[in-house]
């Protein structure tokens, strides 16, 4: 078993931080532009689940994948939703292309794998601590 690469680290850490902050400012953007509706409540949901999924991926957590896929998914559905509204906003947009970009190259660099080992790693190193201490 080994640790992530640098290369890895780097896509994890910086590819998590700038989702955030592509989330965040569609999550802002979607709070001023848009009117109370239950359909807008649902897709204000969907772009702080994005949040969270990168934010679990900077984290280096082994379960950001998964998120990932859930959040390419449902920001594609928010994107949807917009075009069949006849409204077009370029950070969604944005959000959705970075999401799919990112959730490839995290499964082509076998980053999932890798990420359940260093889990593994850190639960066995803690479970070694727990009776010394």
């Amino acid at each position: 078993m080994q640790d992530l690469s640098n290369q890895q680290k780097d896509l994890c850490g910086y590819g998590g931080a700038f989702g955030v902050m592509i989330a965040v400012t569609v999550l802002i953007q979607h709070f001023n532009l848009t009117r109370p509706h239950l359909v807008t409540y649902s897709m204000a949901a969907i772009y702080a689940f994005a949040i969270t999924s990168f934010t679990l991926l900077a984290f280096q957590k082994k379960f950001a994948p998964v998120f990932l896929i859930i959040s390419c998914i449902l920001v594609f559905l928010a994107e949807a939703t917009l075009i069949i509204n006849f409204v077009f906003s370029l950070i969604v947009f944005i959000l959705f292309v970075y999401t799919v970009i990112i959730t490839v190259m995290v499964y082509m660099g076998d980053l999932p794998k890798r990420l359940r080992e260093k889990a593994l790693l850190l639960k066995v190193e803690n479970e070694s601590w727990q009776g010394k201490l």
